[in-house]
């Protein structure tokens, strides 16, 4: 799996009740800097933010939105999205 899928069902998770072992944002990792950010939420409410990171690697792309479903993955909303989410990431 490469570091950006893992990245991305990472920010996924975070909207679970559970508290999810979650690793460092990419800023904090030495070699890795933010290099822009961006809110959607202004022109697309629940569409979230996100922000890139440089690094060794290459670029990581973090996208951080909840479509305004606060149950997390426990609203029925919510889970045919992430399911959809996941199999797009594959």
């Amino acid at each position: 799996m490469t570091l950006r899928a893992v990245l991305l069902l990472t920010v996924l998770l975070a909207g679970c009740r559970a508290a999810p072992l979650r690793p460092p944002p990419p800023d904090q990792v030495p070699g890795w800097i933010q290099v822009s950010a961006y809110s959607y939420e202004q022109e697309a409410p629940g569409l979230g933010s996100s922000r890139k990171y440089e690094g060794p690697a290459g670029f990581i792309d973090v996208y951080r939105y909840d479509l305004r479903q606060r149950q997390g993955l426990g609203d029925a909303a919510f889970s045919p999205h992430f399911l959809s989410t996941i199999e797009d990431v594959k």
